[in-house]
């Protein structure tokens, strides 16, 4: 009995096994069905460069992901990122690059695509009034391709595509410069006069020359292939500030226009300076270098006036008005004016051969 229920046991446990496997092998087989169904051969072609690979990824993203490809915010993708994946499916990656953008003032930076699979096209640049030859592919950065054709460019230079066709391009390099101009000018000190009481009637005394104000102009000036093509407004800044050339000023001349008399003769005005010498206790001699010293100076005219100077009277007393200290007629009186020209010459050279010894010199006293 018990040999009959364990050759049955066998026999219900062998069934069971193969029920087991053969469900088993079902499932996997069935599930490697599935998983060869959902492989794709995919092509995926990045910046010009392709490759073939076999992927279970639904979209394009996945693939591109897996496959370690970065993708930025300006470069290019085809199908977009979240296109479903089919069979055979191709994919086209193109990264951007930096470009400068030309036609400004200032240059500035973009993004560009270039298309890997457009045709090189024979390229003429322009550049400082002749023509270089060299290729383009439309859509690259032109710097680049100037530069390729042994064209040196400096940062600010700019590079322009003027016109494509299907086989030829026209490119344009326009030299920039920039700099700024700068002047200086030197402007004379204010003059500020200031009224002294102790000068002779109309005298003028320099107390302080000032100092100049100078000043820097300067300009920004940009220039495409040697013209202008920007200026801005002119800035000034002052490098040296003025200040006020002090003058002090005798007081008003009222004397002008009052008749004091006649002009009196050169040998009379002679006469009057011979008693006021010997009155001062000096020698004939001393009277012969005045009666020469005068000669040479106004020839003892008391109206005598020198343009150029301002000098005045019998003396040449510089200015004039000097001569008030001795009276208010020293206009036309020439014994007011010799007693302050014997004064002057007193106080400066002793006597008046002194002076005339000088003047012998400079031809001034």
């Amino acid at each position: 009995m018990r040999n009959q229920l364990s050759r049955k046991h066998r026999r219900t446990s062998a069934k069971m096994t193969a029920i087991f496997a053969g469900i088993a092998s079902a499932i996997v087989l069935g599930g490697g069905v599935a998983v060869a169904s959902e492989y794709k051969t995919v092509t995926v072609t990045v910046d010009g460069a392709s490759r073939q690979i076999q992927t279970m990824n639904r979209t394009v993203d996945q693939v591109v992901s897996d496959m370690g490809i970065k993708v930025g915010q300006y470069d290019q993708v085809i199908p977009g990122l979240d296109t479903q994946m089919s069979r055979n499916q191709k994919i086209k990656i193109v990264h951007a690059r930096p470009v400068v953008l030309q036609g400004t003032k200032d240059a500035k930076i973009g993004w560009g695509i270039a298309d890997h699979d457009a045709p090189k096209l024979k390229a003429t640049f322009r550049v400082d009034g002749q023509e270089v030859n060299g290729s383009y592919q439309e859509g690259a950065d032109p710097r680049a391709a100037a530069q390729a054709a042994g064209i040196e460019l400096s940062a600010l230079d700019r590079v322009t595509v003027e016109e494509t066709s299907s086989s030829t391009a026209t490119i344009k390099i326009s030299r920039v410069e920039r700099g700024v101009t700068k002047q200086e000018q030197v402007s004379a000190p204010p003059v500020k006069e200031v009224a002294d009481q102790t000068l002779a009637p109309g005298a003028k005394v320099v107390e302080d020359e000032g100092k100049e104000e100078v000043t820097a102009k300067s300009t920004f000036v940009e220039k495409v292939d040697g013209a202008v093509a920007f200026q801005s407004p002119e800035q000034v800044t002052t490098l040296v500030k003025a200040e006020p050339k002090i003058v002090r000023v005798g007081p008003v001349d009222t004397s002008e226009g009052t008749d004091y008399g006649p002009v009196v003769p050169a040998g009379q005005a002679q006469e009057i300076a011979h008693e006021k010498v010997i009155a001062r206790g000096w020698s004939e001699s001393q009277f012969t270098c005045l009666v020469k010293l005068w000669n040479r100076e106004s020839g003892w005219n008391a109206a005598a006036h020198n343009a150029s100077s301002g000098a005045y009277g019998i003396p040449q007393a510089l200015p004039g008005g000097k001569m008030a200290s001795a009276g208010a007629d020293w206009r036309t009186n020439a014994a007011t004016q010799i007693e302050w020209g014997l004064g002057y010459i007193a106080g400066r050279y002793g006597d008046p051969c002194g002076a005339w010894q000088h003047s012998e010199r400079v031809n001034w006293y």
